[in-house]
C-alpha cells in the first residue's frame, strides 16, 4: 500500500517498481471511478483474475477510498486471496491509507502501509545530477534553493527541475530564492481548481489551514475551525483533507501539502486573508 497526497509519486513509483520487474504485471487505473462504481469495477478485476491464471501480480492504481468502504471487503479480500495463493503480489496506491477493515481484510500489516516521503535536500541534489545538472556545488545549491519553495513535494521538485534542466541550469541568482517560481505556482493553481471538488465544510477548512506554514496537531486544527464562523462538523472536515492536502507527518502531527500553501489568500484575497489570521 503505497499512500500520499496530491502529486507526491505515488503512481511513479509503483510504476518504476513494475517496470523493472521480470515478470509481467496488470495494472488497473481507478482515477475517477465513483463510489457506486468501484465495487463493480473491483468484482470484475476479481472475476477476471479468477478465470485467468496467469495474472499474478496486480496494481490497483488511484484507489479512492469510499466514506463507507465496508461494501468493498469482499471483491478486495477475494483479489487478495487469488494473488496470494498464486504467490503473487498486490500494490495499491490511494491519497489515503486504507481503513482498519480494508487493511484487515487484506491482511497488509503495517510493515506493508507505506506512506511515500517528501525529497529530502540530498535527493533533490541527486535528482539535478541525473538530469544534468553539474558540477555537484551547483546541484547543492540549486537543492536549496527548491527545498523552500516545494519542501520536498515531489510534483513542484519535478516541475521545477524540468524548467530549470530547459534552461541548462544557470547560475542560480537572489531572485531564485526569493521569488516563487512560475512553475510552482502554476501547479499550484492546478491544485486550486481540485478544491473546488470538495464540500463547502472540507474547502473552507482548507483555505484557512493553508495560511499556515507550521505543523499542526489535530486539536489546533479543530480550533482553528470553531472561531466565528465555525465550520460545521469540523472533525469530518479535516478527515477528508488529510492524504490528499494535510500530510501526516508522524502520530497527531500534520502539515499542509506544498500544492495548497496559502490557498486561501490567493483564492479569498488579502482582506480575507487578514481577517483569517486574527482568529
Amino acid at each position: 500500500m503505497l499512500h500520499g497526497g496530491t502529486g507526491t509519486g505515488k503512481s511513479t513509483l509503483a510504476a518504476e517498481y513494475v517496470a523493472g520487474a521480470s515478470i509481467p504485471w496488470g495494472w488497473v487505473d481507478l482515477r475517477g471511478v465513483e463510489p457506486a462504481a468501484l465495487l463493480h469495477r473491483l468484482t470484475t478485476i476479481a472475476d477476471e483474475l479468477d478465470r485467468d491464471e496467469g495474472i499474478a501480480q496486480l496494481v490497483l492504481d488511484d484507489f479512492d477510498i469510499p466514506d463507507d468502504p465496508r461494501s468493498l471487503e469482499t471483491a478486495l479480500r477475494s483479489i487478495a486471496s487469488i494473488l496470494r495463493n498464486r504467490a503473487g503480489k498486490l500494490v495499491i496506491t490511494s491519497a489515503t491509507a486504507l481503513p482498519q477493515r480494508l487493511d484487515l481484510a487484506l491482511e497488509l500489516g503495517a510493515e506493508n502501509n507505506l506512506q511515500v516521503p517528501s525529497f529530502s535536500r540530498d535527493e533533490i541534489a541527486a535528482f539535478l545530477m541525473s538530469r544534468g545538472c553539474a558540477p555537484d556545488t551547483l546541484a547543492t545549491q540549486w537543492a536549496a534553493f527548491i527545498e523552500v519553495h516545494t519542501q520536498g513535494h515531489a510534483q513542484l521538485v519535478h516541475a521545477r527541475i524540468a524548467a530549470l534542466e530547459s534552461t541548462g541550469f544557470p547560475q542560480p541568482s537572489v531572485q531564485d530564492l526569493t521569488e516563487t517560481p512560475p512553475e510552482v505556482l502554476e501547479a499550484r493553481t492546478e491544485a486550486r481548481r481540485l478544491l473546488e471538488r470538495l464540500d463547502i465544510a472540507a474547502r473552507e477548512l482548507a483555505y484557512r489551514l493553508s495560511l499556515s506554514a507550521l505543523v499542526m496537531q489535530r486539536k489546533q486544527v479543530l480550533s482553528i475551525a470553531t472561531r466565528a464562523p465555525a465550520i460545521a462538523e469540523p472533525g469530518l472536515a479535516f478527515d477528508k483533507l488529510i492524504g490528499p492536502w494535510i500530510e501526516t507527518l508522524r502520530a497527531d502531527v500534520y502539515r499542509v501539502s506544498p500544492l495548497i500553501r496559502n490557498a486561501g489568500a490567493e483564492i479569498r484575497g488579502a482582506e480575507w486573508a487578514r481577517e483569517a489570521h486574527t482568529l
